[in-house]
């Protein structure tokens, strides 16, 4: 299969389906028995009019489907295996090679799929799936039931999520749903044979892992990746490290947990990840909660609870929005040394060389509004910005709307509008729907930074204001 495959349900109306609901296939339980492969999935039963298709296929396009013999009230007889099917009728030769499947009907207090990590057994239990725009598969509302070498384990009866720990023992994250303790977040560790309950004092629910580094690469990777629900996760904690998570940081390495305070009077922005690690990794860097006018970051020992905050100079470090955050940015306008109590400790840099001015991209599908953003800018970067789309890039200047406040510009056959707006006063390039493109939007973005690299128009961009 290539794509994104799919296995779903179809209520019939004669032989129109009149309702269709996706589930889950799991294409990575495939398995391989007497020369035939065999992929697991569930579907909802979620109707007891009309007949049933079960639809298999893949990006959207059907590769089989079968006309499913389940009765309107799903008896005894169908929380069985049914036969592999179709069947040739009595009398004639079997049917050619072809898609098979065979069916049971499970309760939705059962386990739906039981999956195996190291000596721990995990079963699945899905009361309902749903859609998540971009998700290679549906998500499902579902919690877990957690054994030990076939044995539940004491005060671990149900989870709402499961996390594999890679590392040197199998060992797993959850967070228990009715914790008799207070602490929902616990660590599974096969110690020496006997199970050990790591409990995580700081973590709360939802959880939300964020890994401490000081590399870009996996500093981007973390920013793109978002958990699936109602499954077990096998990617948030797989590399080894260091991970804040609310007011503790676990050390997947050597499996503990510490716990730690943040400042009372500075809070972080829970939208930005931790943005760079210091050598020593006793302490990590985190954005600011507060005005937009007034950037700083904070920097705190996750051992002595020691915090501090430092401003961002907007003007000097061309700082436009928080997506432009990341550990190279930090390392190029901040450098870590080595504190009298033999803590690293972060500073300005005496000198840097200003990074070359940049907007932010905010895109949608195709059809809905799409913008580019550049802060610190006015009127005379405004119209800098509309005589380059039609100078430089072939853009047509449209006339202005009555009573309008923007220039229009024909770029590409879309009309692009380049907006003076805020205050401070900030450039917003836009794209409106339903003529909203976000290719065309990227590429219009990346000939303006390319333009704003070259320097030529560093003297259009506003002074930070004095405090």
């Amino acid at each position: 299969m290539t794509g994104v495959p799919y296995l779903g349900i179809g209520a019939l109306r004669g032989s129109v389906v009149r309702k269709f609901q996706n589930g889950a296939l799991f294409v990575d339980d495939t398995r391989q028995e007497d020369g035939r492969w065999i992929v697991p999935g569930a579907v909802p039963v979620f109707t007891s009019r009309g007949g049933r298709l079960l639809d298999v296929g893949s990006d959207g396009h059907s590769m089989v489907a079968f006309l499913v013999p389940l009765p309107r009230y799903p008896w005894q007889a169908q929380r069985q295996w049914s036969a592999w099917l179709p069947t040739a009728r009595p009398g004639e030769p079997a049917l050619p090679d072809q898609f098979t499947y065979r069916f049971k009907v499970i309760r939705k207090s059962e386990p739906l799929r039981t999956e195996r990590v190291g000596p721990f057994e995990v079963d699945t239990i899905v009361n309902y799936f749903y859609d998540v725009a971009g998700a290679s598969r549906s998500a499902a509302s579902a919690t877990f039931s957690v054994r030990y070498k076939g044995q539940p384990i004491p005060e671990i009866e149900k989870a709402d999520t499961v996390a594999v720990v890679g590392g040197s023992k199998p060992a797993l994250f959850v967070t228990v749903a009715e914790p008799s303790s207070g602490t929902p977040c616990v660590m599974l560790v096969d110690d020496g044979g006997a199970v050990r309950v790591q409990r995580v004092k700081g973590c709360g629910t939802p959880v939300t892992e964020r890994p401490l580094t000081s590399d870009k690469a996996r500093f981007a990777a973390t920013t793109t990746f978002e958990r699936l629900p109602g499954w077990i996760d096998r990617v948030s904690f797989a590399r080894p490290g260091l991970f804040q998570l609310d007011a503790a940081i676990v050390d997947t390495r050597d499996l503990t947990a510490t716990s730690f305070l943040f400042p009372s009077d500075s809070r972080p922005d829970m939208g930005v990840p931790p943005l760079d690690l210091s050598p020593d990794e006793r302490s990590f860097v985190w954005l600011v909660q507060g005005p937009d006018e007034d950037p700083r970051l904070g920097v705190t020992n996750w051992r002595t609870s020691a915090s501090y905050v430092l401003p961002i100079d907007r003007a000097r470090m061309r700082y436009n929005t928080a997506s432009s955050l990341d550990p190279s940015w930090v390392q190029h306008h901040f450098l870590w040394t080595r504190g009298p109590d033999g803590a690293d400790v972060l500073a300005e840099r005496p000198t840097f060389v200003p990074l070359p001015y940049r907007g932010d991209l905010t895109l949608g599908k195709p059809g809905e509004s799409q913008a580019y953003t550049l802060r610190r800018g006015g009127e005379p970067l405004g119209a800098a910005l509309v005589d380059l789309m039609v100078r430089d890039l072939g853009g047509e200047l449209l006339p202005d709307e009555p009573y309008g406040y923007k220039k229009r510009v024909r770029l590409n056959g879309r009309v692009v509008n380049v907006a003076v707006i805020g205050s401070p006063t900030y450039i917003y390039v836009s794209m409106d729907a339903p003529e909203g493109d976000p290719q065309v939007m990227s590429a219009i973005g990346a000939k303006l930074d390319a333009a704003l690299a070259t320097g030529n128009y560093d003297a259009l961009f506003a002074p930070q204001e004095k405090k």
